[in-house]
């Protein structure tokens, strides 16, 4: 399988490195060191070489060692996050005495498992992208795991977990994940109560697009920015995310999600007016279209709404307090959605030439543990991936602060990124076009440009080609 791949995996390696100062990698610095999964209370030692550590391991060895499984995380991750990891693999490493977990941190995760399944290097064990699976099953780097989580395993899952785990192309499941984003407009409730707008508590009582007009008029004479969509990042990169929820209300949609091509839906009717609109509310004078920070809403407070995800979170509690809140993203005609998408696990192929691929699927259904999945929100801010759990944090709770993230999310109507091995070329180029269109119009044009543009790169890739 790695030869039919390999030429495919070059050309998606090199797309990669070119676009990815606009990917969910990041680039912090470089470190490639490997570490012994450890206990919370020690400090991981990224210089230090394997030793063999946790309850049984001497037992385990008498009889024969255990297996080493090769753990591939990001090294780009906040403190408590980071930290967080190392406690949990650690904990499992300790549980376990038929296997060690070995850490290895890397700076361009994406780009080295791509380089790695030329090298025939993967690891057994690995984070990704979710928003990449589509790149990542393309060249071959994941095992399926729908033998190991049956539908009676997933009852307990966010349906959206689901959808992000499943490679659309072949409806099979490839990753786990603990968690998922949160997408909404964050709001301030006194703003709104100055200008006497509705506020809706549940995404089935989301504005129209009239009556979100009507509100965006009203803070523009009160002399309020109504919205701000990100438009600070100069790449657009957050629109392939953001945005995608008001695409779909419009009717319009990134890919055809049967034939992965752009072609008829990038340049639909439905996308086009999503992406006019962007101008529109930038003409209309209720988005800032020159704004260089997105403080405009927590720090200077001039900016009503703000389109953002989960993360945006700890600034709205610690600089508005009761007045940041959140609200459904308007119905602008077709339905009211949501964003989703996270870091997932996966089994590579690498496993199953170890013969590790069984220690690796128990490692997965730790990671799947209530106290883990809680553990991890805690940890980075994100959403519980398990129904279970979020009914027993009471941010999610029916009146929570952060219950229309849960109620989105269980509602099922949260859109996930097109599974497409041309995802990162797909990410910039849209990216970039909105960022175009928000400053000078001309939507349609620019829509069927880019068009054009993806479907000779998926052509040009055989990337649609049956693997």
């Amino acid at each position: 399988m790695k030869k039919m791949f390999r030429k495919s995996v070059w050309i998606l390696l090199g797309g990669m490195m070119i676009f990815h100062m606009v990917g969910c990698s990041g680039s912090g610095t470089a470190n490639q060191g490997t570490t012994q999964a450890q206990g919370a209370s020690e400090a991981p030692n990224k210089s230090a070489e394997p030793v063999t550590s946790g309850k049984g391991k001497e037992t385990a060895e008498a009889e024969g060692s255990p297996k080493e499984i090769v753990v591939w995380i990001p090294s780009n991750q906040n403190g408590s996050e980071r930290d967080y990891y190392y406690e949990m693999l650690g904990k499992i490493d300790d549980a376990h005495s038929e296997f060690t977990l070995k850490i290895a941190e890397q700076a361009d995760l994406s780009n080295q498992l791509l380089s790695a399944i030329i090298s025939n290097d993967l690891p057994d064990l690995t984070m990704s992208d979710g928003n990449r699976l589509g790149v990542f099953c393309h060249a071959g780097v994941f095992l399926p795991l729908d033998e190991y989580f049956p539908d009676e395993a997933k009852k307990d899952w966010l349906p959206s977990i689901i959808d992000e785990c499943t490679y659309s192309p072949d409806g099979r499941l490839y990753n786990i994940a603990q968690y998922d984003s949160g997408l909404a407009l964050w709001a301030n409730k006194a703003m709104l109560e100055e200008i006497g707008a509705r506020i809706p508590t549940s995404y089935k009582e989301a504005w129209s697009k009239e009556e979100f007009e009507d509100i965006c008029q009203k803070l523009k004479e009160k002399g309020y920015w109504a919205l701000d969509v990100g438009q600070c990042d100069t790449t657009g990169a957050k629109f392939y995310y953001t945005y995608l929820p008001v695409v779909k209300s419009f009717g319009g949609d990134w890919l055809d999600r049967d034939t992965m091509t752009a072609e008829g839906t990038l340049n639909s009717k439905g996308t086009i007016a999503a992406v006019e609109y962007l101008h529109w509310l930038g003409e209309q004078g209720y988005i800032d279209v020159m704004a260089d920070s997105d403080d405009g809403y927590y720090g200077k407070k001039d900016t009503c709404m703000l389109l953002y995800g989960h993360w945006m979170a700890p600034q709205a509690k610690e600089f508005l307090g009761d007045d940041g809140i959140l609200v459904p993203i308007p119905d602008f005609g077709y339905g009211v959605y949501t964003g989703s998408g996270s870091q997932t696990w996966g089994i590579t192929t690498k496993a199953q030439e170890n013969q590790t691929v069984e220690e690796c699927v128990a490692v997965l259904k730790e990671f799947l543990k209530p106290e883990y999945v809680q553990g991890m929100s805690d940890a980075n801010g994100s959403i519980p991936g398990l129904k279970s759990v979020l009914e027993k944090d009471p941010k999610y709770a029916e009146g929570g602060w952060l219950y229309l993230f849960r109620e989105q999310l269980e509602g099922g109507i949260a859109i996930n990124r097109p599974h497409t091995p041309a995802a990162v070329y797909v990410r910039a180029a849209i990216g970039q076009t909105l960022r175009d269109i928000l400053a000078y119009g001309n939507a349609e044009q620019a829509m069927d440009d880019i068009t054009k543009e993806i479907d000779q790169l998926i052509v040009d890739n055989n990337y649609n080609d049956a693997n």
